[in-house]
């Protein structure tokens, strides 16, 4: 497959398993005699194994032609070349991402590189002035030769418009992975200056040394001396090692490197107890976990954790960080269920929620009256909707990133811009909920860089200051100042604004947090604020005003 960008060549193969799943974008930068031709170009991602590879992991595999040489290529041209391409792989299963056009997502945060001879010299050199672009970087028989631009500071890609940050290019975690019989004191000096441990581990029945993060096992740098029976064999290691299992979340501007397991590894992890149902012919499965310490307590509360679209529940369950808190608090059940396509559409998945719930209190006997929904972009307009149609159930509930519009309207259209109304089913849904006195406290969450979510486009945020009767010209303003401090477990609380609104007997009710330095993405300790909000609030049965718990 080719196509001409910017009148530059390149071979890409899209895998036919790519569907509604993100699409790892691995970008495979060959040694100079394969990289001045298309043919060369395809043929070294046949003999190398990149393409079957791709075909397996339901990847896009992108092949640059640098027919002048790689030392005439832009030093940006990869980001370039991302940017330029990233919508325009379509889908050859018939499936994708509902709200993209039969487009595939070629996620920013699941971008891999991997270079050979030229190629790696290259690749390595984009690496250091472009540390934030790749969630993972594997360089075979060729080290970067330039690391002035390590000094400069960072485009910050993921945030146009960052406020107080300035961070250097080589302050920048990177996972790099170094397949040299060279002298590896230049990369390890630049990259892996930061780290604060060194090993020599086996990796796949493979010797190698790493430089890595104690707190961030993502954070590495690692030398890799073996000999290899031929170049696919080295292929699947650095894709079944390295590649499936780093991901650079979008969480601030230059994003957040982290360690998590393939989808193979999630499906088979104890961490998680898998069950599913069936409604009207579409199977869902659900996630539960269990705190440490915990496994056999009943009479827990639960907290839903609700994917955004095009997540799915094996990438989705640990990015936020409720299994962890959950583990360390000893509080609560996750469970993280999963919808079919990767999008949620309250008309068609609304009824899963009370079943799962029912099935919920049968196994783990639960405590029913605290029942918390979470949800991020598309998981959190369902969690408004579910809070609209079944008030009932939950004690309070979190909106992490939620675009304005809601699920009827995105259903109608594939397409990713909704109208800035609710639908008429969606609106009844509100007056109803509102008329008969349901309250429903509820945190918001924003990001000032977001392009998709605007704080003051969100028409709920009024609606649910109404019905829980709270001022909405009187709050109180939250900042590191005052309670995101470390002493309360916030290490990043010069990110957090929340303005804290209550009810006329002077209980808080509503959250609206706007995060700086914030995209599309989301940080742990949002997570903490989030239970330290849910836990104070319980709603008995067929109550429509939600009681205090005393935590």
């Amino acid at each position: 497959m080719k196509k001409l960008v910017f009148a530059h060549p390149f071979y890409f193969y899209i895998s036919s398993a790519a569907g509604c799943d993100p699409v790892k974008t691995i970008y495979l930068c060959c040694p100079q005699q394969d990289a001045a031709s298309l043919e060369g170009a395809e043929h070294f991602a046949k003999r190398t194994g990149w393409k079957e590879i791709a075909e397996r992991a339901g990847a896009v595999l992108v092949v640059p032609v640098a027919p002048e040489g790689w030392e005439a290529e832009a030093p940006d041209f990869l980001l370039k070349l991302y940017n330029e391409t990233r919508n325009s792989f379509k889908s050859r299963s018939g499936s994708a991402i509902w709200g993209r056009g039969g487009s595939l997502w070629c996620w920013e945060t699941i971008l891999y590189i991997v270079g050979y001879k030229e190629g790696a010299v290259y690749a390595g050199n984009f690496l250091t002035s472009h540390p934030n672009f790749a969630a993972a970087v594997s360089l075979i028989d060729g080290l970067p030769e330039h690391f002035e631009a390590g000094e400069e500071e960072s485009n910050h890609w993921m945030v146009k418009n960052p406020k107080d940050y300035f961070v250097r290019n080589r302050d920048i975690p990177v996972c790099l992975w170094a397949f040299s019989s060279e002298n590896t004191d230049k990369i390890t000096a630049h990259y892996a200056s930061m780290y604060d441990c060194f090993a020599e581990e086996v990796v796949g029945n493979i010797c190698t040394q790493v430089y890595k993060d104690s707190k961030n096992q993502a954070n590495q740098v690692r030398i890799i001396r073996a000999d290899f029976r031929d170049e696919a064999e080295r292929s699947r290691f650095i894709y079944t090692q390295q590649f499936a299992h780093v991901i650079r979340w979008k969480n601030g501007p230059d994003g957040t490197l982290a360690w998590v397991d393939s989808k193979q590894d999630f499906y088979s992890s104890t961490r998680f107890l898998r069950h599913s149902i069936s409604i009207a012919g579409v199977s869902y499965d659900y996630f539960v976990h269990l705190p440490k310490g915990k496994e056999t307590e009943k009479n827990l509360p639960v907290v839903f954790n609700i994917h955004g679209r095009g997540e799915p529940a094996w990438m989705y369950a640990d990015k936020n960080g409720w299994n962890e808190l959950g583990d360390r608090t000893g509080e609560f059940i996750v469970v993280t269920p999963d919808s079919p396509g990767n999008g949620w559409f309250s008309l068609r998945d609304g009824i899963l929620f009370p079943l799962m719930i029912e099935e919920l209190v049968k196994r783990y006997q639960v405590d029913q009256t605290r029942i918390y929904l979470a949800g991020f972009s598309n998981g959190a307009v369902m969690v408004r909707e579910l809070a609209y149609q079944h008030p009932e159930l939950y004690a309070a509930v979190a909106s992490s990133n939620g675009p304005a519009g809601d699920t009827y309207s995105m259903h109608q259209i594939d397409e990713s811009k909704l109208p800035d109304s609710f639908a008429p089913e969606i609106q009844t849904r509100m007056d109803i909920f509102a008329a008969d006195g349901w309250e429903m406290p509820i945190a918001f969450f924003y990001g000032d860089n977001d392009p998709t979510v605007q704080k003051e486009k969100d028409l709920s945020v009024p609606f649910f200051l109404n019905v829980n009767h709270c001022d909405a010209d009187h709050g109180l303003t939250c900042n590191e100042s005052n309670y995101f401090t470390s002493e309360n477990g916030y290490q990043e609380g010069n990110r957090f604004s929340t303005v804290a609104y209550s009810n006329d007997e002077n209980d808080v009710r509503v959250l609206v947090t706007l995060m700086k330095n914030m995209p599309h993405g989301a940080i742990n300790e949002e997570t903490q604020l989030i239970w330290e909000f849910f836990r104070n609030f319980c709603r008995k049965k067929h109550a429509k005003k939600v009681e205090r718990t005393g935590s």
